[in-house]
């Protein structure tokens, strides 16, 4: 059965469930530059790979950009 979920706002489905990690990993992302906000909870970088995404869970992925 699909999963539903929002990526940073979009609605997103997969055919089974995946590690916020191994998404990571599919975009390309790498985690040292971002913070992952799970269902609104920011989780540390220790829990990515134990942290999977299930049906109707919502992600933000945060990358800070500095400037002047």
């Amino acid at each position: 059965m699909p999963i539903t979920f929002t990526l940073n706002g979009t609605l997103q489905t997969r055919l089974e469930t995946i590690s916020i990690a191994a998404l990571l990993e599919e975009l390309a992302i790498d985690p040292k530059t971002i913070v992952v906000e799970y269902n609104r909870q920011i989780l540390e970088k220790d829990d990515l790979k134990n942290v999977f995404i299930l049906n109707h869970d919502e992600i933000e992925l945060i990358q800070f950009v500095g400037g002047g």
